[in-house]
C-alpha cells in the first residue's frame, strides 16, 4: 500500500519531481515531497498495525497475551541461540508481559496520526517489537516492516529535513495572539 501511495504521488507530481532534478541541491524549491504522502503513509502504518492487534483480540480475546502461544512459537520456530528466545522460554510471566505489550502497541498504533510525540512513541514500541521478532525468528522476513516503521514512525522526517524549510517559512509568517512568532515545536 505504501508503494501505491508513492506511485500516486509520482504520477501527479512528476513535473515538479523532474524540475527538482534541475535545481541545485539544498534549494528549498527542489523539495517536492508533499506532507500528504508522508501522513498518509503514517496513517496506513498505524491502521495496519491497529487492525493486526484488534484481529488478535477478535479471534482470541484479551487472553491472547498470556505468553503461552509465544513460548510455543519460539520453541517451534525460533532461533534457540537468541538471547530474546532464551528469556521468552525461561519465564511465562515475562513472556505474557512482552506479548501483552506488543498487543497494546499494535492496537494503539492508529494514534500515530495524533502528533509527532505519539508517532515517535509508537514507532519506538513497534521498532522494538520488530527488533525482538527479527532476533528471535530469523527467517520470518519482517525486515521490510521494521524499515518502514523506522522511516515513517521515527523522527526520520526531521533527520532528513523533509519538511523543515516549509515549516520554518510558515512559522515565520504565523503570529500568536500576543504578536510573538509561532513556536518551532508546532506541528
Amino acid at each position: 500500500m505504501l508503494l501505491f501511495i508513492h506511485a500516486v504521488w509520482f504520477h501527479f507530481y512528476y513535473r515538479s519531481i523532474n524540475a527538482g532534478f534541475d535545481q541545485p541541491s539544498g534549494d528549498a524549491s527542489s523539495r517536492c515531497y508533499p506532507r500528504w504522502v508522508f501522513w498518509l503513509c503514517v496513517f496506513y502504518l498505524g491502521w495496519f498495525h491497529s487492525l493486526a492487534g484488534f484481529s488478535k483480540i477478535a479471534s482470541s480475546g484479551l487472553a491472547w497475551g498470556n505468553g503461552a502461544s509465544l513460548q510455543l512459537w519460539v520453541d517451534l520456530f525460533g532461533w534457540k541461540g537468541s538471547p530474546f528466545a532464551q528469556l521468552i522460554l525461561l519465564d511465562t510471566r515475562l513472556t505474557a508481559v512482552l506479548q501483552s505489550g506488543a498487543l497494546l502497541i499494535e492496537c494503539a498504533s492508529i494514534l500515530a496520526i495524533v502528533n509527532r510525540w505519539f508517532r515517535y512513541a509508537i514507532g519506538l514500541g513497534l521498532f522494538g517489537f520488530y527488533l525482538g521478532v527479527l532476533t528471535t525468528f530469523i527467517d520470518f522476513g519482517f525486515h521490510f516492516n521494521a524499515t518502514l516503521v523506522a522511516l515513517f514512525l521515527l523522527p526520520t522526517d526531521r533527520l532528513f529535513g523533509l519538511f523543515d524549510d516549509v515549516s520554518t517559512e510558515v512559522r515565520s509568517k504565523v503570529k500568536l495572539p500576543d504578536g510573538s512568532p509561532a513556536s518551532n515545536d508546532a506541528d
